[in-house]
Order: structure tokens, then C-alpha cells, then sequence
């Protein structure tokens, strides 16, 4: 599984998705991918979480433009903007100049952590390992443990709801 790391860079912090693997009976680190440079946007506001939409990705949506709003972004459409840096909700971009990693909370809001969220498609092998890894996908992205709880609900109902049609 995939995680992002940072590396200090003469003062300044980037982001790089990393993945483990064994080499020789020991754990060894690949970079797999630039992410972009970190920007870490303090928190400014407590708001209350609103009530989500229906759907899934909707709800997804709108529980990380939430969270962005807690930290000073601005909505525009479907894009959330601060200081030059845009979440695009079309487009599941992080940008800044270039490619852009947000720190929130206790993870990191980045295109690979956004692209996960959305195409998220839990097991229905395992159904008794989805909450530890759609908590995990959620808090690694940044978003907060009161997301999470209300994203959780919506989205074991709505497949909940799909496994009894079918």
C-alpha cells in the first residue's frame, strides 16, 4: 500500500508517494511518484459539519470542502481556493504553481489522496475490513475523524442499499 512521505529540501518540504517492499529479508522504500511541494494551511475556524448529500461522491465532496473551509479556502464553483492554491473537485487536482500537497489535520490532501477517495469501491469479500480501511484512506488524506464518522455512515448505507437491490 502506497503512503505519502515528505523529504526536506534546503528548508522546504515536498511530498512523494512511497511504497514498501522486501528486499533481502528487509523493508526498503520506493518513491513512486512526486506529489508536490507541501503547503500546510492553518486551521482558522471550527464549523460545524453540514449535512450531506445523498450520494457517496457528493458527500465526499463536500466533507472535504468542509474540511478546506476550516483552513481558509474559499468555494467557487467546483473548486476550493486560498493563497493560489486550488482543489479542483471536476478534475480531483491539487494545484498550486504546479502540483500541490495540502498538510490538514494528521494527513496530507493531495491528487493521489483525492483520486483514492473518490473511486473508492469497498470489498464486499471482506466487509468486516472496510471501516479500519475507509478510516484510513479518510485520515490520510486529511480529513477529520467527524468526516469520517458521517462519510462512514453514508457510504455503508448507500452500499448497503446497492447489495440488497442486487
Amino acid at each position: 500500500m502506497a503512503f505519502v512521505r515528505t523529504k526536506n529540501i534546503k528548508g522546504q518540504h515536498y511530498g512523494y508517494l512511497v511504497e514498501n517492499y522486501w528486499q533481502a529479508g528487509k523493508t526498503k522504500q520506493r518513491v513512486s511518484k512526486y506529489l508536490g511541494k507541501i503547503y500546510t494551511p492553518e486551521k482558522q475556524q471550527d464549523i460545524s459539519i453540514p449535512s450531506l448529500p445523498e450520494t457517496y461522491t457528493d458527500a465526499l465532496i463536500e466533507a472535504v470542502a468542509w474540511e478546506l473551509s476550516k483552513h481558509g479556502f474559499n468555494r467557487t464553483g467546483k473548486q476550493m481556493i486560498k493563497d493560489g492554491i486550488i482543489v479542483d473537485f471536476s478534475n480531483h487536482t491539487v494545484r498550486g504553481k504546479s502540483n500541490a500537497v495540502l498538510k490538514l489535520n494528521e494527513g496530507f490532501l493531495c491528487e493521489h489522496t483525492l483520486k483514492q477517495m473518490v473511486s473508492y469501491i469497498p470489498s464486499s469479500e471482506y466487509p468486516e475490513k472496510e471501516g479500519p480501511r475507509f478510516a484510513s484512506m479518510l485520515l490520510e488524506a486529511g480529513i477529520s475523524k467527524d468526516a469520517f464518522v458521517e462519510l462512514y455512515e453514508r457510504v455503508h448505507k448507500l452500499f448497503k442499499d446497492e447489495a440488497n437491490q442486487n
